[in-house]
């Protein structure tokens, strides 16, 4: 649900920075944004369309696609101790 997400991603950011951070999200974003899965990541977390933080759980493609584009940087169980397996 959001809040694993929401920790993967400060997780994610305030160890790689700001500017891998800042590549991840424009390519998970590129592809949420093709697939039309209605969220987006912000520097924050997760957003839905209106901007608003993303309460709801999350599609298992937007889940894939956040765990594919961070196995890039981190091994799969510092993803999985985030997200759950």
């Amino acid at each position: 649900d959001s809040p694993m997400v929401h920790h993967v991603w400060n997780d994610f950011r305030d160890l790689f920075g700001l500017v891998w951070a800042r590549r991840v999200q424009d390519r998970f974003n590129l592809f949420a944004r093709r697939e039309r899965l209605g969220v987006r990541l912000q520097p924050h977390g997760l957003v839905d369309e209106s901007g608003q933080p993303a309460t709801e759980p999350f599609s298992g493609e937007a889940i894939h696609s956040l765990r594919w584009i961070l196995k890039r940087f981190v091994d799969p169980k510092w993803i999985d101790d985030r997200l759950g397996s």
